[in-house]
């Protein structure tokens, strides 16, 4: 039974029914379901909910607190720059030009636009 789930290297899993399908396969022709995009797969392409406006003044404002991070779900990271004083200015400083290049994600991944 194991050697009839095994996949060549153009084949996957659905993860919805199970059913081997093409690598490429945007939906399962088995369950219909539409199946996501690999996290290194176009991922640039996608904006976040999250406003390009809110985290570049929240990030001008309360950089150093890491409010910016807060706001975009990354509370971990939020905390570490809260007690670090933004790394000392040097993390505020590169999160600032990731924001303004619009290169910053959020905690889905999603690029802030």
């Amino acid at each position: 039974m194991e050697e009839a789930r095994a996949k060549n290297d153009n084949e996957k899993f659905c993860a919805h029914c199970g059913r081997k399908i093409d690598i490429s396969a945007e939906v399962c022709p088995e369950c219909g379901v539409r199946l996501m995009a690999p996290a290194n797969e176009g991922t640039d392409c996608i904006e976040s909910h999250r406003k390009w406006i809110t985290t570049i003044i929240l990030c001008w404002l309360f950089g150093l607190l890491g409010v910016h991070r807060f706001y975009n779900g990354k509370i971990g990271t939020g905390i570490l720059m809260l007690i670090t004083c933004g790394g000392c200015g040097i993390w505020w400083f590169v999160d600032m030009i990731m924001v303004v290049l619009g290169t910053f994600r959020d905690k889905e991944g999603n690029i802030v636009r």
